[in-house]
């Protein structure tokens, strides 16, 4: 049986794959012809892929919960977010920079 984790990203990427293979096509065909009818549909792809890579929550969700408690909390939190952890944010938030 599947992890929570591996079905939720598993879920999220057949859900996400036909709408930027979409948006793919839809430049394409944009870059192809110059048609407003394929710039306006590229814009309505573009407007909807963005929309579910914006749900920050979602995404970092999916990142955290598929590595489980494999890494130390502090090596967890730099491969989610791409940053060492450090008090810099917390400085900002209640200290005023």
């Amino acid at each position: 049986m599947a992890h929570p984790a591996e079905t939720f990203v598993e879920e999220h990427i057949r859900k996400i794959a036909p709408m930027v293979q979409a948006f793919n096509e839809a430049t394409w065909d944009l870059n192809v012809t110059g048609d407003e009818q394929c710039a306006k549909r590229r814009a309505e792809l573009d407007a909807t892929v963005t929309k579910v890579y914006a749900n920050e929550a979602e995404f970092l969700r999916a990142k955290l919960f598929s590595l489980g408690a494999r890494y130390p909390w502090d090596e967890t939190l730099e491969r989610v977010t791409g940053e060492r952890f450090t008090p810099r944010y917390f400085a900002e938030q209640f200290v005023g920079h």
